[in-house]
């Protein structure tokens, strides 16, 4: 696996970051059309540009705003994203909200991690670029986290009436 450092050769994140950027060859070919990565020597992938999360104003992950943020970056313009697509979590890392639980509801942060509007299909090269250059999102509070929960289950019965 290749490293991510800057010009220097300083590791620009930390080996837990690393778990997880799956697959770093597929950000290579990519160094040609955008500035925020490059190719140094050895082969290995300097990250130019770093962004904050992609997280609304109450600190929930948007997958629309980082797919508008990823494709700020590209100077080709449509470029095609090779890789089979997966799923890619916007609410990471895994153990941010694994630990997040009550008395009454369980394992509420990963329900919050399981909700479906916090997951998208993704080209890998895209999803590996993505962990490549945005910040973690950090784990919005209980609260927020409690009441997304309930929000996505009440739009989930109130479809399953209409229909």
């Amino acid at each position: 696996m290749l490293p991510i450092s800057n010009a220097d050769g300083d590791c620009l994140v930390g080996e837990e970051r690393l778990r997880y950027i799956r697959g770093l060859q597929s950000l290579v070919p990519l160094h040609e059309h955008t500035e925020a990565i490059s190719l140094v020597d050895e082969g290995r992938i300097e990250v130019r540009t770093r962004l904050d999360a992609p997280v609304d104003e109450y600190g929930i992950p948007r997958p629309e705003i980082m797919v508008e943020r990823l494709m700020d970056l590209m100077k080709t313009e449509n470029y095609v994203w090779p890789g089979q697509f997966d799923e890619h979590h916007l609410a990471t890392p895994k153990a941010d909200f694994s630990v997040v639980r009550t008395a009454e509801e369980g394992n509420i942060g990963s329900a919050f991690r399981g909700l479906a509007c916090l997951k998208i299909e993704l080209p890998r090269q895209m999803h590996n670029f993505s962990h490549a250059v945005f910040e973690l999102p950090g784990r919005p509070s209980l609260e927020i986290m409690r009441q997304a929960v309930l929000e996505v289950g009440q739009a989930r019965q109130l479809l399953s009436i209409v229909n």
